[in-house]
């Protein structure tokens, strides 16, 4: 059977790794246009700690950890602390992509009641 190296697979998993931050970048800054002007460095550090905090919520997949990404960019890094609903939904017990479902509802209603 064919063995990978940890340092070998380490290095394949870091590819994967940016290859996923550049994708989701990508999509960030079509879905909310004023990230366009954000500097690429601090921009892709800043969603490497919106990765690790969606994986500490338990958001493992790239749609969930998409969908964690794309709210903070709606509402704000520092959503989970200023939305207690998102907080809840985050800490609850629910699979990751659920918590992922839920969190956009959450997200759309927000909006929603906004532009009552």
């Amino acid at each position: 059977m064919f063995e990978i190296s940890p340092k070998a697979f380490a290095a394949f998993e870091g590819k994967a790794e940016s290859e996923f931050i550049e994708r989701l970048g990508h999509v960030l800054r079509t879905a909310v246009p004023s990230l366009q002007s954000e500097p690429q460095p601090a921009f892709f550090a800043q969603l490497r700690l919106l990765v690790e905090q969606a994986r500490s919520f338990g958001l493992c997949s790239e749609r969930a950890v998409g969908g964690f990404a794309i709210t903070a960019a709606l509402l704000g890094v520092d959503f989970v602390d200023r939305f207690p609903g998102a907080r809840q939904i985050l800490l609850g017990s629910e699979t990751g992509d659920r918590k992922a479902e839920l969190l956009e509802a959450f997200t759309l209603n927000l909006f929603e009641i906004l532009e009552r």
